[in-house]
């Protein structure tokens, strides 16, 4: 077996391993165990595999937070549609047709796909593949800083974590569009900031720069300048720290420097778009804590992408009131009504949707449609089984309210789509979580 694990346990944690085909799991009392997931059964409880025993260890399934897969984050070329369903997961696919209400799709790691109708949300098309610019954190040496500012930080289990004042950064090769993500935790109130296209000049001087700053009393975006008006306000938030549960917030900024374009996302949903004419082009993030030692801060999930600034998220369209369906076109126009079908004509998809405002169905190109959003039926009530979150290759992600693997193959059950199949080598991560669900769980 050739994966990587990793297990985070409530009271202990799997951490990356630097031999192959093993997992550091790692208890509260901060002594380690390397080993290798052999198998995971029906009640969620594991066998790991470890040099120190003859026989596999069994852990109870209650005691397993997460696995992660040393499985690369790779799917070849990747589809230009997304396929995202009621309940919030999202599938990159192809779309082969659309007929009698269900939808005929290909995916690179799920394969053939037929989806009914009410179980998908939206349609997206037109989407690019974004280069990787950096994912971690992985450990302290990739960040740098003034030797008492570094010490303020640590790098634990992929976890950044700040007691104290300090800073620390990182030089990257920034392209003209991209995105920065990451998770920011607190133990009592953060006071965070993060600076990006940052030039990392010396000693803190002046410079052109972006910088996101959340505290006590919000969150802003601002931009500083070496010039004579040294700061800009480019956002202000009013979301303190006690609005978000459990002490966590998940932030994503995209900027284009051509187009002076800034979007900001938290918890996934759009904040806010924003121009801005002077764009900084330094290729530097630094974060920079300035809590008090008790007030502990940890920055996990950092994720730098290209960004393809000509896709909009569909959670950042306007879907209407939902209680029919709906057609975004490529320059943003927008149709009420009922989408009919999708199919082949003269070598091109062709996509039909009857508008509320004319008699005869339109038909429009595949490279006109932008976003198809699907009525959601009014009975339809959200259900939330505990169970598995999984992240495979190529940006797909799963629940499944049963997993079981045991050699090269993992066997699922979809909260919408039943049971599946899939390859153990395209998954990257799999979480436990509380799943959402607009529909009931289908029986295996």
């Amino acid at each position: 077996m050739r994966s990587f694990n990793h297990i985070i346990c409530h009271f202990f944690i799997v951490a990356f391993a630097s031999v192959a085909g093993a997992a550091e799991v790692l208890f509260s009392d901060n002594n380690k165990i390397t080993g290798e997931v052999l198998t995971m059964e029906e009640n969620g409880s594991i066998a790991l595999m470890t040099e120190y025993s003859d026989k596999p260890l069994n852990i109870r399934g209650e005691n397993v937070q997460k696995i992660a897969f040393g499985n690369p984050d790779e799917a070849g070329i990747m589809p230009s549609q997304i396929i995202t369903l009621i309940n919030g997961d999202s599938i990159p696919v192809t779309v082969t047709s659309f007929v009698d209400g269900e939808l005929h799709a290909n995916s690179p790691v799920l394969g053939d796909l037929r989806i009914q109708r009410e179980k998908i949300d939206s349609l997206q098309n037109g989407l690019s593949s974004q280069k990787n610019i950096y994912r971690g954190p992985r450990e302290m040496s990739e960040w740098q800083g003034a030797g008492d500012q570094v010490a303020t930080w640590k790098c634990e289990n992929n976890t950044l974590k700040a007691t104290g004042i300090g800073s620390i950064q990182k030089n990257l090769k920034l392209p003209e569009n991209y995105a920065i993500r990451f998770k920011l935790k607190w133990r009592f109130n953060p006071n965070f900031k993060l600076n990006f296209s940052d030039p990392l000049t010396p000693n803190g001087q002046p410079a052109d720069r972006y910088f996101l700053q959340f505290g006590r009393a919000g969150m802003e975006i601002k931009r500083e300048s070496a010039g004579q008006t040294r700061y800009y306000t480019i956002a202000m938030i009013n979301r303190q720290p006690d609005a978000f549960e459990n002490n966590e917030v998940l932030i994503e900024i995209r900027l284009s420097r051509k187009s002076g374009r800034m979007e900001l996302y938290i918890n996934n949903e759009l904040e806010g778009r924003y121009l801005d004419k002077n764009v900084p082009v330094g290729n530097g993030i630094v974060l920079t804590s300035s809590s008090r030692i008790e007030s502990e801060l940890s920055v996990t999930e950092i994720e730098i992408n290209e960004w393809n600034n000509g896709t909009v998220s569909p959670k950042a369209e306007n879907r209407g009131s939902g209680k029919e369906d709906a057609l975004i076109g490529r320059n943003s126009e927008r149709f009420g009504g009922k989408f009919i079908s999708i199919n082949d004509v003269a070598g091109q998809r062709v996509y039909r949707f009857k508008s509320n405002f004319r008699e005869e169905p339109i038909d429009l190109p595949e490279a006109e449609v932008s976003t198809l959003f699907f009525s959601t039926a009014p009975d339809a009530k959200a259900e939330s089984p505990s169970g598995d979150l999984l992240l495979l290759k190529g940006q797909t992600s799963l629940r499944s309210v049963k997993s079981v693997f045991s050699g090269d193959l993992m066997n699922i059950t979809h909260p919408l789509l039943g049971v599946m199949n899939l390859n153990k080598g395209d998954v990257i991560r799999l979480e436990r979580k509380e799943i959402t669900s607009k529909t009931k769980i289908p029986k295996p």
